[in-house]
């Protein structure tokens, strides 16, 4: 059985988020357990502090070693399909995905 554990890393600050309400950072952060109490974490968040992790990475820690993914495409893909595969929207889906892609443009720019 393998090992795994999910952390949020801004390699911006070089800090890992520490979860809650308001996102607080740390040199060590918080880990999750399961993919799905990181898709809790961001639907607690979602209209608070999202934008905050824009520019960070999943990390996902397994006894194979860590395997990082961008959370703007973790988030996009957890507001979209995820809600389409359970077989209802979020009313609010097409404007958090508008938000995620106006801040990733304007971070760019």
């Amino acid at each position: 059985m393998k090992f795994v554990a999910y952390k949020i890393y801004n390699p911006l600050t070089n800090k890992f988020s520490k979860g809650g309400e308001r996102p607080d950072w740390g040199k060590r952060g918080k880990a999750w357990g399961a993919i799905g109490y990181i898709k809790t974490h961001l639907s607690l968040v979602r209209f608070t502090g999202l934008q905050e992790y824009m520019n960070c990475t999943l990390q996902e820690y397994t006894t194979d070693g860590i395997k990082a993914t961008s959370m703007l495409d973790f988030m996009r893909e957890t507001f979209t399909s995820y809600y389409n595969k359970k077989g209802y929207i979020t009313p609010n889906k097409e404007r958090i995905v508008e938000l995620l892609e106006l801040t990733l443009e304007n971070k760019c720019n």
